[in-house]
């Protein structure tokens, strides 16, 4: 038992070795793309600190996107060094099976799933939320006569509409129209701003006017302030909230649910939040071909063919993952039939194949 201890020890520190090259090496041609598309919008003289915030807060998604790709290519990268030198064969010789060496492999990918996990959870959204609001803060300072259009939600028999955040807690421009059973307008409510509380159940209202109808006249009722109970939370109800990224999986399941609850269409939802969940659990499919290829080809193929035939691979797999994903929304079947699809389709080959070799 402790002989496979260190084979495991020795199989993790060759991965996390050749990962963390390739994880520079992609990290740096991702960064640079994303220089290029900011210079068609900002003056990089002119912005110089906001160019370096954007691509610094760019960063934790990059590397939550990119994970997957890292550690295909560094598992190619360091099996294939471990071939090389026959020591892959001498493993084997000392009673170490190639499905205890998949294993090992397949072991360490699950450890870098958990933390993969964890990272999209706590670090990804509040950085993509940081991101949105600096960009947003940017290009209102730029354009400060353009108009905002804000977003629309429903809560029970209420439809709201907000514009953009001005910070964590505060929204503006609040519009809440009421209607009764029968669908017809009762009351307008207009407020100045609002903000939320601790709770995120509860709405206060500021520079409020509400307006209602009463036997045909129109009464408006001004105030100050006012406590409005509201069933959406800051996640759902909140302008900067628009992109799934800057949710949790958690607010992003209660997000779906409070649309689903008010009759609204989350098919795209339901679709990004089971692609946040199998995106970790991808690294399973990447480790196995990983194991693959370096059984698969010879010793004298080169890093650089390798590294080529790691990227196609990749790129195969998540094209055909989202593809399948988007057919199966057009064709009216759950996203978890789609996105689940092609994770089996692949780790059942890759298994057959390596059993097979």
């Amino acid at each position: 038992m402790k002989k496979f201890w260190i084979i495991d020890f020795y199989f993790g520190r060759e991965i996390t070795t050749k990962c963390v090259i390739t994880g520079i090496w992609l990290l740096a041609i991702y960064l640079f793309i994303s220089l290029l598309d900011l210079l068609e919008d900002v003056n990089v003289e002119e912005d110089f600190q906001f160019v370096g915030e954007i691509l610094l807060y760019s960063i934790p998604r990059m590397l939550y996107e990119l994970a997957p790709m890292i550690l295909l290519i560094g598992t190619i990268l360091a099996m294939a060094t471990l071939s090389r030198s026959l020591e892959l064969v001498a493993l084997q010789a000392g009673g170490v099976s190639k499905f205890r060496v998949t294993a090992s492999v397949v072991g360490y990918a699950m450890f870098v799933a958990l933390i993969m996990f964890v990272w999209g959870e706590l670090v990804v959204p509040k950085s993509e939320v940081t991101l949105y609001l600096k960009k947003d803060n940017h290009v209102s300072r730029q354009n400060a006569e353009t108009p905002e259009y804000g977003l629309w939600y429903r809560d029970g028999n209420q439809f709201i509409h907000v514009t953009p955040k001005l910070s964590d807690n505060t929204l503006k421009s609040i519009e809440i129209y009421h209607f009764d059973q029968n669908g017809r307008l009762v009351k307008l409510t207009n407020a100045a701003g609002g903000i939320f509380s601790k709770e995120k159940k509860n709405l206060k209202l500021y520079g409020v006017i509400e307006s209602t109808l009463e036997n045909r006249r129109i009464v408006r009722l001004k105030s100050e302030s006012k406590d409005h109970r509201i069933e959406a939370e800051l996640n759902v109800i909140g302008a900067h909230k628009r992109d799934p990224s800057q949710l949790t999986m958690i607010e992003l399941y209660r997000a779906i649910n409070f649309l689903k609850v008010n009759g609204l269409k989350t098919e795209f939802l339901d679709l990004a939040f089971w692609n946040r969940l199998i995106s970790p659990i991808s690294l399973f499919v990447m480790a196995l071909f990983a194991v693959l290829f370096a059984y698969r080809f010879r010793p004298k193929v080169s890093n650089g063919h390798l590294v080529f035939v790691g990227l196609l691979f990749g790129l195969l797999y998540f094209s055909i993952q989202h593809s399948v994903g988007y057919v199966t929304l057009l064709n009216g079947l759950q996203p978890v039939i789609g996105t689940f699809t092609t994770f089996l389709v692949f780790s059942i080959a890759a298994v057959v194949a390596i059993a097979r070799n």
